[in-house]
């Protein structure tokens, strides 16, 4: 039987398109594979971790697990690149995303809280090689600094760090200067009346830019410091002469340990049970209920 060449060709061009159709379900088979056991890999792995963390009582408690009150709690990521301490933000750029701007919602001074207030401030904070680093970029419409010739260190724009300690002991700081440059803080006595007595803190060091509209001020500060609770509160003076604070916008009321933020960091003990774990080219994290990553190994 002889087929005409218009059948050939016909049944050539079926068969051409036969072809990709084959592959494509074949492809789509292979894949549908892989994606189930990369699913059964990941389960088997989550299940292993969940095992491995609930065999240790009270961890999630020791490490802070709780949900995060965005109001006051600090998120302490960990920072990947060297930071140098200089007042710019070249060191920030990937934790940008990370800023968190606090304004009139956040004044703890006056209690009347003016939304037309100029101060405001965005805030990025981590830790690297066992110190923690923090930068507030400061809008404030008025600049005044501290005066040489006075003792008082909270009649000029000042940044107010409160820091429960390892040993719970509440501790205040302050952060002020006579103009921009290397800073120091300074603990302050627990009496308000003695403030003067203030005595200076050289391992609380800083660097305080001025920028156009306001200011910039880094800072880090030695993790053997802190405990688990801390706040950030930025103050504000604008009359050379009467030197009155007129607001201070904060990360939580710094005047009592049980008003401070809880400090959240990336949990060192979890990352050391995790490590048993590691695999190459594999990356095991855990979060918290606000989807913070607390601990995290792998590539």
């Amino acid at each position: 039987m002889r087929f005409s060449l218009q059948l050939k060709l016909t049944l050539v061009s079926l068969l051409l398109l036969f072809i990709p159709a084959v592959g494509f379900h074949v492809s789509t088979i292979i894949k549908s594979n892989l994606m189930q056991s990369r699913e059964d890999t990941l389960m088997f792995s989550s299940r292993a971790v969940a095992s491995a963390l609930t065999g240790r009582p009270g961890l999630f408690e020791q490490e802070l697990f709780r949900s995060l009150d965005k109001d006051k709690d600090i998120y302490l990521y960990e920072l990947t690149n060297p930071m140098r301490l200089n007042g710019k933000l070249d060191d920030w750029k990937s934790q940008r995303e990370n800023t968190i701007t606090y304004s009139h919602e956040h004044q703890i001074f006056p209690e009347y809280r003016s939304p037309y207030s100029s101060l405001h401030f965005e805030h990025m904070i981590g830790k690297r090689r066992g110190y923690l680093h923090a930068v507030f970029i400061v809008t404030d419409d008025k600049l005044v600094y501290r005066n040489k010739q006075s003792l008082h260190l909270d009649r000029s724009d000042h940044l107010q760090i409160s820091i429960e300690d390892q040993n719970q002991q509440l501790k205040k700081y302050i952060i002020t200067t006579e103009k921009p440059g290397w800073v120091n803080g300074f603990l302050i006595p627990s009496k308000p009346e003695d403030s003067f007595l203030a005595k200076n803190e050289p391992r609380i060091q800083g660097v305080w830019e001025e920028i156009e509209d306001g200011y910039i001020l880094e800072i880090r500060i030695p993790m053997k410091m802190i405990g688990k609770k801390l706040a950030f509160g930025i103050a504000d003076v604008d009359n050379h002469e009467t030197r009155e604070i007129m607001t201070i916008i904060s990360t939580t009321n710094p005047d009592k340990s049980d008003n401070l933020g809880w400090l959240l960091p990336i949990s060192d003990e979890i990352v050391q049970i995790l490590d048993s774990m590691n695999r190459p080219n594999s990356r095991i994290q855990v979060v918290d209920m606000s989807r913070r990553v607390r601990a995290s190994i792998g590539d």
